[in-house]
């Protein structure tokens, strides 16, 4: 399978050879981690997630979703809430993509969904604490999408009205952590991270840019709390301040150190990344999102700009090695993840530039392939293995959303 660009009809083919490979989940057990069996990264929902998506358009991998989702129950006991990514929820997160009328799978949501609204409640509480004690300094597992109140409100935005109360207090609490804290003495964005190398995240994974992304998805499905906007605002503000500009185009920097934020914006030595969870790319479908969200064009001319910016930057530029030789495969920080941001920004854009970079990724991908791998590429699961791959690989050879809503697993939608 090797391509330097990939058809619709072979990225098509290859997410069935990758099903197949996949097919099992008594073959797949012995490759995940013991403790992660309720992750998306590596366990039984992420994998759920493939054939949840297949089953919408191919009945027969019905049956296979229902086997990764029992399989993933059967650890459920031990389990605790934690966040988006891992637990419960996760577990709820991947049995919400599977469902295909009202009322299926009721018995396990009303077990699931009162620890995961708990949860997000304590969190919630735990915030407003350290506010109202005026400690500056949050977390990224407290905000974040794989473990925070990003991820938990993404999955109450998809519960519905059931769980709107939460939901409120949810988006209430990232408002506030919008609000300007002071740090020795100087005001600093509320979302500062009290360490001294991380500072201020911009990232879409553990950055600001997933409040930012929850806010602007439920602004876009009628679910206001009071200054959701401004907060909207504030964060979209303070990107457009730390854009960074090389000859290929806009970029962000991972993190902004407190040093950094309180000499004022300016260039930064920091790495430029291309990726999902800390990148650029997770950076400007956020600041998009938030465009479309309070019709801000030129947010979305910017965002479009440093997507397409990611193509034609030298690769001296990033972080870590040579872009196009040394990535990995995945949704997290490998080439699955750029297709799959790539194709959002392209579809909501109408972007003709974006939308043709889209062969030359799937065929890049295609280009991990390994035939001697059990699983085509080194892990299996959703976030960094196979079933992320062919997840996006099919929403390539589709060219349509994703039914199951699988990608708002990372805020993308």
């Amino acid at each position: 399978m090797n391509h330097s660009v990939a058809s619709p009809q072979e990225a098509a083919v290859a997410v069935h050879e990758l099903a197949r490979r996949l097919y099992e989940p008594d073959r797949v057990a012995g490759e995940i981690p013991p403790g992660l069996e309720l992750s998306l990264s590596s366990g039984y929902p992420g994998l759920a997630l493939l054939f949840a998506e297949l089953a919408h358009t191919e009945e027969e991998y019905r049956e296979v979703a229902h086997a990764y989702l029992s399989a993933a129950a059967r650890h459920a006991s031990g389990g605790d809430q934690v966040g988006l990514h891992s637990g419960l929820p996760a577990l709820a997160f991947a049995t919400l993509s599977a469902v295909e009328a009202l009322g299926e799978y009721a018995e396990v949501f009303g077990r699931l969904d009162p620890r995961i609204v708990g949860r997000a409640q304590d969190l919630v509480r735990a915030e407003r604490d350290r506010l109202d004690e005026g400690v500056p300094g949050t977390c990224p597992d407290v905000y974040g999408v794989p473990t925070g109140l990003a991820g938990l409100g993404c999955y109450l935005l998809a519960r519905g009205a059931d769980h709107l109360s939460t939901l409120e207090d949810v988006l209430s609490c990232l408002v506030e952590l919008t609000e300007p804290v002071q740090v020795d003495g100087r005001w600093v964005p509320g979302w500062y991270v009290q360490e001294e190398s991380t500072g201020f995240l911009t990232g879409l994974g553990y950055g600001v840019c997933g409040p930012l992304a929850l806010l602007a998805l439920a602004w876009l499905s009628e679910v206001r709390v009071p200054y959701q906007d401004e907060a909207i605002e504030r964060i979209a503000g303070w990107l457009l301040a730390w854009c960074q500009r090389d000859e290929a185009g806009p970029w962000w920097p991972a993190a902004v150190g407190l040093a950094e934020q309180l000499a004022g914006p300016g260039e930064t030595s920091r790495p430029c990344l291309a990726s999902w969870e800390f990148g650029t790319p997770g950076v400007a479908r956020a600041l998009q999102l938030a465009a479309r969200a309070l019709g801000e064009p030129d947010w979305e001319l910017l965002a479009v700009e440093a997507a397409r910016a990611v193509f034609t930057r030298p690769t001296d530029r990033w972080g870590a090695g040579d872009m196009w030789r040394t990535r990995a495969p995945g949704l997290r920080s490998g080439w699955a993840g750029l297709l799959q941001v790539t194709w959002r920004i392209a579809r909501d854009s109408g972007d003709s530039e974006l939308a043709e970079r889209l062969p030359w990724l799937a065929g890049r991908l295609l280009e991990e392939y390994d035939a001697d791998a059990t699983f085509g590429f080194p892990q299996a699961g959703f976030l960094d293995g196979a079933a992320g791959v062919a997840l996006a690989l099919r929403t390539y050879a589709t060219d349509t959303e994703p039914a199951s809503g699988w990608d708002s697993a990372l805020l993308l939608a």
